[in-house]
């Protein structure tokens, strides 16, 4: 993303008052941080999770560990519920 796409995010963000919670695993954390680099949206970002592990996605996020063993700890239905 360049510097006016985030532009434009967050001012969308700030438009309809929206808080980012984000729970990621592939991406480490890369969500948050790049956004909580752009400057003005420290008001707009609660709370980033990176949760990598099987244990992190289960105690965390309440993953079933049925649905991790029957696809990947990177499936999309994995990422569903993590969200």
């Amino acid at each position: 993303m360049n510097d006016g796409t985030f532009d434009i995010l967050i001012d969308y963000m700030k438009t309809h008052h929206i808080i980012l919670a984000t729970a990621e695993s592939c991406t480490a954390g890369q969500i948050m941080s790049t956004l909580a680099q752009h400057g003005d949206c420290g008001d707009h970002l609660f709370i980033g999770y990176v949760v990598y592990s099987s244990l992190a996605k289960k105690k965390q996020l309440g993953v079933k560990e049925s649905t991790i063993n029957k696809h990947t700890l990177t499936s999309q239905e994995v990422a569903e519920e993590m969200a």
